[in-house]
């Protein structure tokens, strides 16, 4: 038991990491790229301290954001998938026959049934929601960096326990025994497959939308020289009252032997 747990464990620990890293190296990339350095100087540091390793990339260039393409195509990703979780709340996840602690029935669960898990999928489904309007109004990478953590780190965690105690086991405490779980005649329901293709859909988003945010970078206005007064040059000739200029008065010679 104790070596199937220590297996077990290991495992949905590497799958939550996998989860994370991989849209953090996906930002890495698109940070290090921005900041004129290889792709490799991102990748690394935002692979191997998923989400931390982004702090070895904090200069970047100061400028308007904006958005193009790929961050468009994940804005409307992500409002799709906001209003898909927001449908599956209300669809049964888990359903089927079983016997669960000595009495049998029939039995069906959905996120809002289960505290922790609607605190998740409420999260999850607004955070898809306002990044959607956060790009839309130039959110820039701010609002695309925290919906990929929102959204790695609670798809991690799904999958980690559908993997450990399977899907059951997210909203059943005993269906997360080896014994309760043989004895459960488990149904996936329409809920769970549409936060799926939702969950996909977001997870797809969060790794495209870092190459779609650009920054159009302000540049210095330059000052024109203001003119200095020419202290040591040549004078125009004065005006007399008449208009006439004056003429200037002739010096006399210096020097030995020096006459007029």
């Amino acid at each position: 038991m104790s070596e199937w747990l220590n297996a077990e464990l290991f495992t949905a620990v590497v799958i939550f990491y996998l989860i994370n890293a991989v849209p953090s190296a996906m930002f890495g990339i698109a940070l290090a790229r921005r900041a004129g350095r290889p792709w490799w100087h991102g990748v690394l540091p935002a692979f191997l301290l998923p989400w931390l390793g982004l702090l070895f990339l904090s200069g970047q260039p100061a400028g308007e954001p904006y958005v193009t393409g790929p961050a468009r195509y994940s804005m409307i990703m992500l409002f799709v998938a906001g209003l898909m979780v927001v449908i599956s709340i209300w669809q049964p996840w888990v359903s089927g026959d079983g016997q669960l602690v000595g009495e049998p029935g029939r039995f069906e669960y959905s996120p809002n049934q289960v505290i922790f898990v609607a605190i998740l999928v409420w999260l999850l489904a607004l955070c898809l929601l306002l990044a959607s309007v956060g790009l839309l109004f130039r959110g820039g990478l701010t609002v695309a960096l925290l919906t990929a953590i929102i959204v790695s780190t609670i798809g991690g965690l799904l999958a980690a326990t559908w993997y450990l105690f399977g899907l059951a086991g997210i909203f059943l405490s005993e269906a997360r025994f080896d014994g309760a779980r043989t004895q459960l005649d488990i149904e996936v329901g329409k809920g769970a497959l549409i936060a799926l293709v939702a969950l996909v859909a977001a997870y797809v988003a969060i790794l495209v939308v870092p190459f779609g945010v650009k920054v159009r970078e302000s540049r210095p206005v330059l000052q024109q020289p203001m003119p200095q007064p020419q202290w040591n040059g040549p004078q125009p000739p004065q005006q007399q009252w008449g208009g006439a200029p004056v003429q200037p008065r002739p010096q006399r010679p210096q020097g030995p032997g020096a006459t007029w």
